[in-house]
């Protein structure tokens, strides 16, 4: 999203007639400006003023409307500033005041401070910067034999030279030259500093001051000259375009990071990996041969391993096991690191009498009965999380996509969240909770919800969208580390990845297999053409938290938002319509077969159904848990 740049109005009182207007007033701003503003990429945006008199005096529309929309606010220059509004009587004069734009401006300048937004005052704008904070002017500098200021006939190409001090914003931009040529339009100048203000630039000819800004927290930032009528670009002359930069960076770090001039900022490296390598685990259930119930012997199994591939690891629950994958090129090598890997653990867990399964959650088993691993990062949780912590007994599927950039990583970011909802709908496979039927297709999905950390999931429009709402949890210590961020989709940055983590394990490695190569296939799709012959879904916030909770529900039976204008599509066709287009590209990557087993689920029944069903004929939630025992190794 481009950042978005309010400039004050320039008033017209004397507007020509034209199509019957007879007394009408113009706004308007200096075209130099708007594309100096906008050459960068920002939105220059002009800031009217809803009242004749210049002060905003509509209910709905105020100076912290705008505040709170924009990203700074940058005052052009134009007429006098009434003595009055600091402290003296006017004294003759050719030039003009505009009572009407000084109150305007001056509630503009509030606004934005009080939003702690970066301002940026030229030529007027920095004069009434000064009388903002409590200064006062020259009102007519050759009255007071300042010279070399204005020059009638010249107009815009009018220079003199400033000097920089060696401290402050100017100092930090023009490190290698500290004089420079300006363009010089004003009459009028600083008598007395404002409060807070730092001199930053003197005239060097009179050292009249030339530029401050203020010492507070809030990025402002005035100078007298007129940068956007730069248009020399030799040594002699100060380069505009670092100011610019300097505004840019401010505005910024304001909307990242919270602040203009953020005192940590933390930095993070994105670990680039090969694009569309993949890397996926499934979170196993240890069970009881005798009752079913959940085992706690995840170290003991791991103890045993002798596999030498390390890909096993335990979890939050002593009766879990993470079974990863090598990083991969395919979804048919992760199947197979997958069941060689669970091949070696169900021969220990069967001298141990347990079984291995995979659902999202158990059926019956209680929370207050489980037995959680006291590994520090774990106890971490749990005293942080408390109750919440303790009931999280559930059991996921996991997908990394390797990402060449950072960059990248956000475009495809917004890939998937876009269709995270339809994911999560067709691996859904935990009706039951303690032993009850939720009426939800995901109970694991609800759970993680209430997780702090997981509750939102942000629209990242870029990467310094993450590395600002990263940096601003961490220093508020919601979170310790990315690893933190309970997010049903989050870019790895250890591992160069993004990570898709909002779908239940199901209960066969087919199914999870099959899972991976859709969302292989969708990064396929991105990365050779992101829009093709195929409507993908538009992503807000809103329609991806209405998505998921309906997917959370009802599992593939609900209408799927896939427009901002709230246009919906049976998600089960919505989803057979893709699986058509991606047909040719799962062909060329042996998946069809992955995409015959996923179009079972759209066409037959989800695992959460098959559950309900099996519950249902046999009236008890044992031979649940036995028919998702029977399936892993289908």
């Amino acid at each position: 999203m481009s950042l978005k740049f309010g400039i004050s109005a320039k008033f017209h009182r004397k507007s020509p007639t034209f199509y019957g207007e007879t007394k009408g007033h113009i706004q308007y701003l200096e075209t130099h400006i708007a594309q100096w503003i906008g050459h960068k990429g920002a939105l220059p945006l002009m800031i009217p003023s809803v009242s004749a008199k210049g002060v905003f005096n509509s209910d709905d529309l105020d100076p912290f409307a705008y505040a709170r929309e924009l990203d700074a606010l940058i005052l052009q220059g134009g007429t006098d500033i009434h003595p009055k509004f600091y402290g003296e009587e006017p004294e003759p004069s050719p030039y003009e005041f505009d009572e009407d734009r000084d109150i305007y401006e001056l509630q503009l300048i509030e606004a934005f401070m009080k939003e702690r937004k970066p301002i940026l005052g030229i030529c007027r704008g920095f004069q009434l910067l000064n009388v903002f904070f409590n200064g006062t002017l020259y009102q007519d500098l050759e009255r007071n034999q300042i010279f070399g200021h204005l020059h009638v006939e010249n107009g815009r190409k009018h220079h003199h030279q400033v000097d920089i001090r060696d401290d402050g914003i100017l100092a930090d931009l023009y490190k290698e030259t500290r004089r420079g040529l300006v363009i010089s339009i004003h009459h009028q100048g600083v008598k007395s500093l404002g409060q807070d203000l730092l001199v930053e630039a003197l005239s060097t000819e009179d050292s009249l001051i030339e530029g401050f800004s203020h010492t507070g927290d809030n990025y402002v930032l005035g100078v007298q000259w007129h940068p956007e009528f730069h248009e020399e670009k030799s040594a002699e002359w100060l380069d505009a375009t670092v100011l610019l930069e300097s505004l840019y960076k401010a505005a910024k770090n304001r909307r990242y990071y919270g602040t203009s001039k953020p005192k940590k900022k933390k930095k993070i490296i994105f670990k680039e990996s090969l694009e569309l390598s993949l890397g996926a685990s499934v979170e196993l259930q240890i069970l009881d041969k005798e009752n079913l119930e959940l085992k706690r012997i995840a170290p003991e199994i791991l103890a045993e391993s002798d596999s030498g591939a390390n890909l096993a690891k335990e979890d939050l629950l002593l009766s879990m096991i993470d079974v990863e994958s090598s990083v991969r090129l395919n979804a048919r090598e992760i199947e197979n690191d997958w069941r060689q890997e669970i091949e070696t653990l169900q021969k220990i867990a069967d001298k141990k009498n347990a079984f291995l399964g995979g659902s999202g959650t158990h059926p019956f088993c209680l929370s207050s009965e489980r037995i959680l691993n006291p590994a520090p990062k774990y106890i971490q949780l749990i005293e942080k999380n408390e109750w919440i912590a303790k009931r999280l007994s559930t059991f996921s599927l996991h997908v990394h996509v390797g990402m060449p950039s950072k960059n990248e990583a956000i475009r495809f970011y917004r890939h998937y969240m876009a269709v995270a909802p339809l994911l999560l709908a067709l691996s859904s496979s935990s009706p039951f909770w303690e032993g009850e039927d939720t009426g939800l297709a995901s109970a694991r999905a609800h759970v993680h919800r209430n997780i702090p950390a997981g509750s939102f999931q942000p629209c990242l429009d870029n990467w310094q969208d993450f590395e600002g709402l990263f940096s601003k949890l961490m220093t508020a210590k919601a979170i310790g580390s990315y690893r933190d961020l309970w997010w049903d989709l989050r870019p790895s940055i250890d591992n160069g990845t993004i990570e898709i983590r909002i779908c239940d394990v199901l209960p066969s490695l087919r199914e999870n297999a099959a899972i991976v190569a859709l969302i292989h296939l969708l990064g396929v799709t991105a990365q050779e053409s992101p829009a093709g012959d195929f409507k993908w879904p538009d992503l807000s916030e809103w329609t991806y938290a209405e998505n998921k909770w309906r997917a959370t529900r009802y599992g593939l039976n609900f209408p799927f938002i896939f427009k901002e204008n709230a246009e919906t599509i049976p998600a089960k066709q919505y989803l057979l319509n893709m699986f058509d287009f991606l047909e040719p590209a799962a062909v060329a990557l042996d998946y069809a077969d992955y995409l015959t087993t996923l179009r079972k689920l759209v066409q037959e029944k989800t695992n959460a159904e098959k559950q309900r069903d099996i519950f249902r004929s046999s009236g008890n939630l044992h031979s649940v848990v036995k028919s998702y025992i029977e399936r892993l190794h289908i």
